[in-house]
């Protein structure tokens, strides 16, 4: 099969919607570990709401839902990538960012 421009014609809007469900997901996993406690961690047991990481939990929690709607994609993956860079050991950045380069 020879990559032309049909082909990343057909397969870029596929692609681009796989990792924006992908990346949405990731978000949404850590934003209800945080506020809702699904899947429990104990580390965020006592959270508070308005904390540093109550605020990043409601970020990726709302985050995570309009990126999987498709709604506002940019912004949200903008805000919700600002939010990450004090994670070093995490892949999300990367796949928020390119949303922000289309």
């Amino acid at each position: 099969m020879p990559l032309n421009a049909a082909f990343f014609a057909t397969w870029t809007p596929r692609a681009q919607a796989l990792l924006r469900i992908v990346t949405a997901y990731l978000f949404l996993t850590h934003g209800t570990s945080k506020l809702l406690g699904v899947p429990h961690v104990a580390a965020f047991d006592k959270l508070q709401l308005f904390s540093l990481v109550g605020v990043a939990g409601i970020l990726e929690l709302v985050g995570g839902v309009l990126l999987l709607l498709g709604l506002f994609t940019r912004p949200v993956a903008s805000c919700c990538a600002a939010r990450w860079p004090s994670r070093t050991s995490s892949a999300t950045p990367a796949a928020a960012t390119c949303w922000c380069r289309c």
